[in-house]
């Protein structure tokens, strides 16, 4: 795992649903809230009939250099 990496943790009500590239797409801004409530509205636009979970996780490295307390905010 690196800094900035970002992770898809979704059932097969989603994954089923949203295209890879659909996928990409939503997770691209980096708002983990954002991405999920994204991508569980496609589904749903899509009438999902299975159960829809998504988990997105924004990797970050307090160590790096490059991070301080003002630009995590």
């Amino acid at each position: 795992m690196r800094d900035e990496d970002i992770f898809l943790l979704c059932t097969d009500g989603l994954s089923n649903l949203v295209t890879e590239l659909a996928i990409e797409q939503a997770l691209v801004p980096c708002s983990c809230r954002m991405a999920c409530d994204a991508l569980i509205n496609i589904a749903l636009e899509r009438e999902a009939r299975d159960n829809i979970t998504a988990v997105v996780v924004h990797a970050v490295d307090l160590s790096n250099p490059d991070r301080t307390i003002l630009r995590m905010r």
